[in-house]
């Protein structure tokens, strides 16, 4: 098998069958579904090598996958079990959370060897993002409800902010001023000043007909021109669309079950969800803000990529 695509292409880590199926962007055929480790997780693309990075949690390793033969071509040493991660603007280093060691790992990419750990960052860390000059990471932690700043070149931590009830994930804005947080048991997203590191503004959200307890924010998708900023909402089966310049939350876009993996489209007019209890993703239209079509995917279905 020989994967040449010209169009963007869909990537859906599958955690419950351990596999990958990778969806045709224009077609939304599916193009193949293949073998990864055990537990497939966070995934990230690295398109100077065009490699995909895939971090199997019960392996305790993060994959790398050559997009072109869809083959296991190599593995990162990350510790104990890995769920999410983020590479570094320069390519250079990888720094995955260890949920249950309460720790980082950094990664060194070229020799696929772990740099350094950083322990004590609160307690079930999990959100991990660089920020967009690459000098600090952001990390989320459930189980202590902060944000925990860390500066992954010299191993140490630089700041701890406490936002809502079990912090899941993290994204920045387009002008990388803010960094958001979902707050999976607050039902709200922190909104953190990069400056200042102080929130800056909190938004709720409120749909009539679903309880509170229902709305359980996990992922972003950021739009590529920085308006909008599109909140998977869990076991309340919708996506929160809320402008960025005003926190304003504009509309709510019905998706799966367990919607919890986001990602948009270069252009801006795709978002793919993966719904984590129903196994399908949900393929919505950004301009009609509805979904258009979902498809059937691996067992649990995790995060979703789109790459080139």
């Amino acid at each position: 098998f020989t994967f040449t695509s010209n169009a963007e292409t869909i990537f859906i880590s599958n955690e419950g069958s351990d596999n990958i199926t990778a969806i045709d962007l224009e077609t939304y055929e599916i193009i193949n579904t293949f073998s990864s480790g055990n537990r497939p997780r966070d995934m990230h693309y690295i398109a100077s090598s065009k490699t995909l990075l895939v971090a199997a949690s019960e392996d305790d390793t993060i994959n790398i996958i050559d997009t072109k033969t869809l083959k296991i071509i190599g593995n990162l040493e990350t510790g104990d079990d890995p769920e999410i991660f983020d590479i570094s603007p320069n390519g250079k280093i990888v720094v995955v959370s260890n949920e249950d060691d309460n720790e980082v790992t950094v990664i060194d990419i070229k020799t696929g060897k772990i740099i350094r750990v950083i322990e004590e960052v609160g307690i079930e860390p999990e959100g991990v993002n660089f920020s967009p000059d690459g000098k600090l990471v952001f990390i989320t932690s459930e189980g202590t409800n902060t944000v925990i700043i860390i500066d992954p070149w010299q191993g140490i931590i630089i700041e701890e902010i406490l936002v809502g009830n079990r912090p899941r994930r993290g994204a920045f804005s387009k002008d990388g001023k803010e960094y958001w947080v979902t707050n999976e048991l607050g039902g709200t997203v922190s909104v953190i000043d990069t400056n200042s590191f102080e929130i800056k503004h909190t938004i709720k959200f409120e749909k009539k007909g679903i309880r509170n307890t229902e709305i359980t924010p996990v992922d972003f998708a950021m739009s590529n021109d920085g308006k909008l900023a599109y909140v998977t909402l869990g076991r309340s089966k919708h996506v929160a669309v809320v402008q960025t310049n005003n926190y304003k939350v504009i509309d709510y876009i019905l998706a799966g079950s367990r919607v919890w993996g986001a990602a948009i489209s270069k252009d801006d007019k795709t978002l793919i969800v993966t719904n984590g209890n129903s196994d399908d993703i949900s393929i919505i239209d950004t301009q009609k803000r509805a979904a258009i079509k979902s498809i059937a995917v691996g067992r649990t279905p995790h995060t979703v990529r789109i790459i080139d």
